[in-house]
């Protein structure tokens, strides 16, 4: 094999990898930083209120299941409101990593194309 070609696919090897691991770094912070302020709300604000104490053991974690389920689908609710910036923040980062994994190396193969075509209409 050429030496060229080699070089090609050990460049485009790294590309996917990296966009790989920022993809992955980014849905992780992302989704833990949703994980933190989600426990934090159902702390501070749920299990604080008399209706949920007045609860027997099995509904009160039947209930924390179905605030867990129903918050991440969620972003315009309480939780967004009563912290502010910070989670939409780490909810955007988990949902760009997700859609970095998916689409990350095509829209890059997008970006070159776009530019070597402009390179290629500028030459005379």
């Amino acid at each position: 094999m050429d030496s060229k070609i080699k070089k090609i696919i050990a460049r485009e090897g790294l590309i996917i990898i990296g966009i790989i691991v920022i993809g992955l770094l980014t849905f992780h912070i992302g989704a833990s930083g949703v994980e933190r302020y989600k426990n934090k709300f159902w702390k501070e604000a749920i299990t604080k209120k008399e209706e949920f104490r007045k609860l027997t053991n099995d509904d009160q974690g039947e209930a924390h299941r179905q605030y867990m389920e129903q918050w991440s689908t969620s972003p315009g609710q309480a939780t967004f409101r009563e912290y502010g910036l910070g989670v939409y923040i780490v909810y955007y980062l988990q949902f760009i990593g997700f859609w970095l994994l998916r689409l990350g190396y095509p829209f890059y193969w997008l970006i070159r194309f776009i530019i070597w075509a402009v390179k290629m209409l500028k030459q005379k």
